[in-house]
C-alpha cells in the first residue's frame, strides 16, 4: 500500500508544473550528496562497537566506553584479520570507572 501512495505521490509531482523546479532541486541536492560520499565520506567511516564485536566475534570482549580501536585496527579487522592486543575471550571486563 505504501508503495502504491509514494509512486502516485511521485507521479503527481511530476504532473504539476509547479512542482517541478522543486523536484529537480532535491535531485541535483541529492546527486551532490551521494557524490560527496563518494569522494570523501567513505574514508571517515567508523565500525559501530556492534559492527566491530560481529566482525571480530568477540575476541576484545565486551565494547564498553573504554573500548576503543583505532582506524588501522578497524581497517585490519574488516579484511579478516584480528588484532594483537586483544584479550583473550572470557576474561572479564575491566571495573568501571571511579566518579
Amino acid at each position: 500500500m505504501a508503495g502504491i501512495l509514494a509512486a502516485t505521490a511521485l507521479v503527481a509531482i511530476f504532473l504539476n508544473e509547479a512542482y517541478r523546479p522543486g523536484v529537480y532541486g532535491v535531485a541535483v541536492y541529492y546527486i551532490l550528496g551521494v557524490v560527496y560520499f563518494a569522494v570523501a565520506g567513505r574514508n571517515r567511516l567508523v565500525l559501530s562497537p556492534e559492527e566491530e564485536f560481529a566482525l571480530t566475534q568477540g575476541e576484545m570482549g565486551v565494547p564498553q566506553s573504554t573500548y576503543v580501536t583505532g582506524a588501522a585496527e578497524q581497517e585490519a579487522i574488516l579484511r579478516g584479520g584480528g588484532t594483537a592486543a586483544a584479550p583473550p575471550v572470557g576474561s572479564p571486563p575491566p571495573p568501571p570507572p571511579e566518579s
